[in-house]
Protein backbone atom coordinates (compact mmCIF):
# COMPACT_ATOMS: atom_id res chain seq x y z
CA UNK A 1 0.00 0.00 0.00
CA UNK A 2 2.68 2.47 0.37
CA UNK A 3 4.02 2.16 -2.58
CA UNK A 4 0.62 3.03 -4.13
CA UNK A 5 0.31 6.01 -1.83
CA UNK A 6 4.39 6.82 -2.96
CA UNK A 7 3.21 6.72 -6.23
CA UNK A 8 0.51 9.46 -6.00
CA UNK A 9 3.53 11.37 -4.37
CA UNK A 10 5.44 11.39 -7.22
CA UNK A 11 3.66 12.68 -9.65
CA UNK A 12 1.78 15.22 -7.78
CA UNK A 13 4.68 16.94 -6.69
CA UNK A 14 6.88 16.89 -10.15
CA UNK A 15 4.27 17.78 -12.59
CA UNK A 16 3.40 20.88 -11.18
CA UNK A 17 0.02 21.08 -11.53
CA UNK A 18 -0.65 23.87 -9.41
CA UNK A 19 1.10 27.52 -9.43
CA UNK A 20 2.37 26.63 -6.38
CA UNK A 21 1.17 24.14 -3.23
CA UNK A 22 1.88 20.79 -5.44
CA UNK A 23 4.17 19.54 -2.19
CA UNK A 24 1.51 19.77 0.22
CA UNK A 25 -1.05 18.42 -2.26
CA UNK A 26 1.18 15.65 -2.43
CA UNK A 27 1.82 14.64 0.52
CA UNK A 28 -2.23 14.98 1.38
CA UNK A 29 -2.45 12.49 -1.21
CA UNK A 30 0.20 10.47 0.21
CA UNK A 31 -1.16 10.07 3.68
CA UNK A 32 -4.84 10.41 2.65
CA UNK A 33 -4.46 6.44 0.83
CA UNK A 34 -3.27 5.14 3.56
CA UNK A 35 -6.08 6.53 5.96
CA UNK A 36 -8.80 5.25 3.92
CA UNK A 37 -7.42 1.77 4.32
CA UNK A 38 -7.55 2.38 8.27
CA UNK A 39 -3.74 3.23 8.65
CA UNK A 40 -2.37 6.23 9.65
CA UNK A 41 0.94 8.27 9.40
CA UNK A 42 2.59 10.09 11.66
CA UNK A 43 5.54 12.49 10.89
CA UNK A 44 6.92 15.43 12.15
CA UNK A 45 6.15 18.13 9.90
CA UNK A 46 9.51 19.29 9.26
CA UNK A 47 10.54 15.95 8.36
CA UNK A 48 7.76 14.85 5.79
CA UNK A 49 8.83 18.21 4.19
CA UNK A 50 12.45 16.91 4.10
CA UNK A 51 11.04 13.58 2.01
CA UNK A 52 8.66 15.93 -0.16
CA UNK A 53 11.70 18.25 -1.07
CA UNK A 54 13.28 15.02 -1.86
CA UNK A 55 10.47 14.26 -3.88
CA UNK A 56 10.87 17.31 -5.81
CA UNK A 57 14.69 17.44 -6.74
CA UNK A 58 14.34 13.29 -7.70
CA UNK A 59 16.64 12.46 -4.81
CA UNK A 60 14.97 9.64 -3.43
CA UNK A 61 13.30 6.58 -5.37
CA UNK A 62 9.99 4.95 -4.90
CA UNK A 63 10.98 2.33 -3.11
CA UNK A 64 13.07 4.54 -0.89
CA UNK A 65 10.17 6.48 0.53
CA UNK A 66 7.72 3.81 0.43
CA UNK A 67 10.19 2.57 2.72
CA UNK A 68 10.17 5.83 4.47
CA UNK A 69 6.41 5.95 4.71
CA UNK A 70 5.97 2.12 6.17
CA UNK A 71 8.39 3.71 9.36
CA UNK A 72 5.86 6.38 10.25
CA UNK A 73 3.03 3.75 10.29
CA UNK A 74 1.04 4.56 13.67
CA UNK A 75 -0.32 2.22 15.45
CA UNK A 76 -3.94 3.35 16.76
CA UNK A 77 -6.76 1.47 18.94
CA UNK A 78 -9.31 2.67 16.97
CA UNK A 79 -10.24 4.03 13.74
CA UNK A 80 -10.25 7.09 12.18
CA UNK A 81 -7.08 7.95 13.58
CA UNK A 82 -7.12 9.73 16.54
CA UNK A 83 -6.51 9.59 19.99
CA UNK A 84 -9.13 7.79 22.17
CA UNK A 85 -8.49 9.80 25.66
Amino acid sequence: MFLKATALLDPVVNTHGLADGNGPLGWLATIALPYVNQVCIEAPDDVANNLVGAVASRNATLSDISDVLDSWVHPVAGYPCVDDE
